[in-house]
């Protein structure tokens, strides 16, 4: 057991399951003591029963500012103090296709995913003094585009933007906003889906995350080792939003001399690319006769450029001429 939370107290929202109870269980490790604020009764008294004395269950429904004030007083009332507020429940859209989508979840998502992290954050706020950290749980699908899922994807990118306007105006009250967006772990919401083949094709880090990676991340902007960090956005997300994963050139490049690919690779550089890599001309036979003046020309155009005659000039003339402002002003 650790005590970098040590003497602070915590509501959790969607605490009962998945990430929310990764977080309570690490809070309760490091000295909090926590309220677990969640919908689902049962498994708020099994966790509850799991950490003992230092949580309690509160029936929360989110989407309703009165229960966020609920448990709020809760958190005050049992344990005398309110320091660190996680706005961690949530729930998916549907996924199909904009065009295929009738919108018919829009209101319950965006209660829940939206406005259960504005309303948290404001009752939190009221009762929390300097030194208070609220921390709201976001997803990668708010920060990076995608097919599906939209009004998930438009809650959660509120909540982020929502999240980072908090900051500064509860600055002044000396309370601290910061936003988590985890990716690529399995929990009940993503539960269809194969975490491993999406961690394969999407993800830099190829490792698999968990509910304690994402509980770490919450740990540090709960304690004080977070201090001067506000209005942050901190993805857990194993590098999936910084680009995808690197993929061997062999997988991508077309056969020799074949396809766009090998065509671009003849003809990159052009004919100046020819010149370069081909063999030298033989030197030209000494010209006969009478031999070139090469300083009257090179004075015949350093006259033209002193009455701005418009003339092209390349490296030779400027070192002939000498006058590399001259060469540069020229008319044309």
């Amino acid at each position: 057991m650790g005590d970098e939370l040590d003497g602070k107290v915590a509501v959790i929202t969607g605490g009962a399951n998945g990430i929310g109870r990764g977080i309570a269980e690490l809070f309760v490790e490091e000295g909090a003591r926590v309220v677990i604020a969640d919908l689902d009764d049962d498994a708020g008294a099994q966790a509850v029963t799991d950490l003992g004395d230092a949580a309690v269950f509160g029936h929360t429904d989110v989407s309703d500012a009165q229960s966020l004030q609920a448990a709020v007083e809760l958190a005050v009332s049992h344990f005398g103090s309110l320091d660190v507020m996680v706005n961690n429940a949530g729930i998916a859209s549907s996924p199909r296709r904009f065009m295929r989508d009738d919108l018919r979840d829009f209101d319950r998502v965006m209660a829940v995913d939206l406005f259960g992290v504005m309303a948290g954050t404001q009752q939190a706020a009221r009762r929390m003094g300097p030194g208070g950290s609220i921390i709201s749980v976001t997803s990668i699908a708010g920060i990076s585009p995608g097919v599906g899922f939209a009004t998930y994807r438009a809650a959660k990118a509120a909540v982020i933007h929502f999240s980072r306007c908090a900051a500064i105006e509860l600055a002044e009250l000396g309370i601290r906003v910061n936003v988590i967006a985890p990716a690529n772990i399995a929990t009940s919401i993503n539960a269809a889906f194969d975490t491993e083949s999406i961690v394969a094709r999407i993800q830099p880090l190829q490792r698999l995350g968990s509910t304690r990676d994402v509980a770490n991340a919450a740990v540090y902007l709960a304690s004080e080792r977070s201090a001067q960090v506000t209005g942050t956005l901190l993805p857990v997300d194993g590098g999936t939003t910084a680009g995808p994963p690197p993929i061997a050139v062999g997988d991508v490049v077309a056969s020799s001399g074949r396809g766009r690919l090998g065509r671009h690779r003849r003809h990159v550089g052009g004919r100046k690319r020819n010149r370069r890599h081909a063999q030298p001309h033989p030197p030209r036979p000494a010209r006969q006769g009478r031999p070139r003046r090469r300083h009257r020309r090179g004075r015949r155009r350093c006259l033209r450029a002193r009455r701005g005659r418009p003339h092209h000039l390349d490296l030779d003339d400027e070192r002939r001429t000498g006058d590399a402002d001259r060469v540069v002003s020229l008319p044309g």
